[in-house]
């Protein structure tokens, strides 16, 4: 029995039992042409083949000598918002200047007019980190949108910082943007990717993940790679080549993918990433499949309360003697503490003390000689 999951173009993540809808993009410069949406003060923008983080190139960012001020240029701008949405971005800065200026930095602002990303109204604030000196380095930001009543947008920064009286140059390369916003309109310096996705879906049995989608319509469009995450991070491509897409064309479309490389009881998020003929990308997702295990008869694995505030009373129980223990992973697949372990046989019950443990979703899991089992586990 296969069990069908669906999402559409926007990401569903399920909080807390809300269902949050979310929109994410990204951005280079392969294209040869493109550079930014606008710019702050006295810049000089290129697109080129000098340096590139991945691919072949990126943009170049020179500061006038004459140039006093902080200058500003416009990565990314959201339109369409509304208070409370979240929006994470980063791009990549290339900086061997270390310790000194210049330096990269991300930041934001508020636009009032929906037409216009010259219509400033305001702030948003940014990272407090600049770019360290070390080649190419990630700067990223997460922001809530916080209208003060006229504010119809959101633009991303990339600020260069420099002394006086001197070219200052740096690379960006790489931008991603994410919304929790599945109505906002993201715009960069080459315009939305034109691919309008119809479907995103994926069907879960023992052995495979079979995933499928369907587009209503295509332009540019050369083709898709599948990520796949243990999580809802640290995604990884797992098509060896790009599946071909259809150029442009107005007739729907249909397409598949069959990941056979799972393993029973683990639980898997995939996102669809689009590319056109110039390089650019955007990525639809995720969607989940929990791959069924089977639970040998006996073994169970239970805790109280949830969510956990302090401290969690674990019962857990083993049919035949054997080793086992008791861990928490995060939502990477990554070990954050051993609860217990020991031989064990018959019912246990065991006060876990969370201590320093950050708040958030984890999977509580037992592993025994017999088998395994989870359940997932929220500490507030």
């Amino acid at each position: 029995m296969r069990a069908l999951v669906v999402a559409v173009s926007a990401v569903l993540v399920t909080c807390g039992g809300v269902a949050v809808a979310q929109q994410s993009m990204t951005f280079n410069w392969e294209d040869g042409v493109s550079t930014a949406l606008g710019t702050y003060n006295n810049v000089v923008l290129e697109n080129t083949a000098e340096q590139a983080q991945s691919g072949s190139r990126s943009l170049k960012y020179t500061k006038s000598p004459n140039e006093g001020s902080t200058p500003q240029v416009y990565v990314w701008w959201i339109t369409g918002c509304a208070d409370g949405d979240v929006i994470d971005a980063s791009f990549y800065v290339y900086d061997v200047t270390g310790g000194t200026y210049p330096s990269g930095r991300i930041w934001a602002h508020y636009t009032s007019d929906p037409n216009d990303i010259s219509s400033y109204s305001g702030s948003a604030s940014g990272s407090a980190s600049y770019s360290s000196g070390i080649g190419w380095e990630q700067l990223s930001h997460q922001w809530t949108f916080a209208s003060s009543g006229d504010d119809e947008g959101f633009v991303v920064e990339a600020r260069i910082y420099a002394t006086a009286g001197a070219d200052s140059v740096i690379y960006i390369d790489n931008t991603s943007i994410s919304t929790t916003s599945s109505t906002a309109v993201i715009h960069n310096a080459a315009g939305a990717v034109p691919v309008e996705l119809v479907s995103f879906a994926a069907t879960v049995d023992r052995e495979e993940v079979e995933l499928s989608w369907s587009t209503a319509s295509e332009s540019n469009n050369m083709g898709f790679n599948i990520l796949r995450a243990i999580g809802m991070s640290d995604r990884t491509r797992i098509t060896a080549e790009l599946i071909p897409g259809a150029g442009t064309t107005l007739s729907p479309q249909s397409y598949g993918f069959l990941d056979r490389d799972v393993a029973a009881g683990m639980t898997y998020y995939y996102w669809l990433e689009q590319v056109d003929f110039s390089g650019l990308s955007e990525v639809f997702g995720p969607v989940m499949a929990r791959v069924p295990a089977e639970v040998p008869k006996g073994l169970s694995l239970a805790f109280s309360p949830q969510p956990v505030a302090d401290h969690a009373d674990v019962q857990f129980s083993v049919p035949q003697t054997g080793p086992a223990e008791v861990m928490l992973y995060d939502m990477q697949g990554r070990m954050v503490a051993q609860l217990w372990q020991g031989m064990a046989t018959g019912s246990h019950i065991v006060r876990w003390d969370r201590a320093g443990t950050p708040s958030g979703f984890y999977m509580l899991r037992i592993l025994t000689h017999l088998g395994s089992t989870g359940q997932p586990i929220v500490l507030k």
